[in-house]
């Protein structure tokens, strides 16, 4: 690649008077109307209408003319994009019933549309029941990305200790406590899947998010003191 201020050429102290050439024509030189306002020399002005015709090679004159930059000069641009991964099908024995899921989710505001440029894996497992159908949002790709939270789980042996007498218990499930938490908007469309009615973005924090765990940790541990 050579340097091209090497190769510029020398400004004339005397330029000659304007003639014009096959691309630098008299109606050129009219339409540019070069100092109209009267502020440049006449020496000048012969020295501006020099410069162009000099270098009228380098100039589109028209739309055939169109041009670009040179390759050994600037680069040409490569556009980054990231690496979008199929979801898993839906299977057929199921898919009505993943709709009827999908739609139930957007009724209550847990779904919006999204038109974001990125979006996750999601799939459907079955719960506990046997029966009852779960979605599962791959958040992967997203949470190496993500700050993790600096909170942590309750230390497990304090609870060991407190409860190691009594012989039975009694469990409590949370209905949906995963989703307790509302995203702000900034952070919609990076929770955006691709399901069978499009692209749709989840407006809570779900399960399989970076610091879900924490965030419902110090919710729950600030509620119950």
């Amino acid at each position: 690649m050579s340097d091209p201020l090497l190769s510029l050429p020398l400004l004339q102290n005397h330029p000659p008077d304007f003639a014009p050439s096959e691309k630098f024509t008299k109606e050129w030189m009219e339409k540019m109307n070069i100092n109209l306002s009267g502020f440049l020399w006449l020496k000048e002005k012969k020295l501006v209408l020099f410069l162009i015709k000099n270098q009228e090679a380098a100039i589109a004159w028209d739309q055939s003319e169109h041009g670009n930059f040179r390759k050994d000069y600037f680069k040409p641009i490569v556009i980054p994009t990231v690496e979008v991964k199929r979801n898993i099908p839906i299977p057929p024995g199921i898919h009505d019933e993943v709709i009827r899921i999908i739609k139930e989710k957007i009724k209550i505001g847990f779904y919006e549309r999204s038109n974001s440029s990125y979006w996750s894996k999601w799939f459907c497992v079955l719960k506990k029941d046997g029966k009852s159908l779960w979605i599962v949002h791959d958040l992967q790709p997203l949470n190496d990305v993500t700050i993790q939270d600096s909170g942590t789980p309750p230390v497990l042996e304090f609870y060991v200790d407190n409860l190691g007498g009594p012989c039975s218990y009694m469990g409590l499930e949370h209905f949906m406590v995963f989703d307790h938490k509302i995203l702000d908007v900034q952070s919609w469309d990076l929770m955006t899947v691709q399901m069978p009615l499009g692209l749709i973005c989840l407006t809570t924090l779900p399960m399989g998010a970076r610091k879900s765990v924490q965030i419902l940790q110090g919710d729950i541990s600030y509620h119950t003191r």
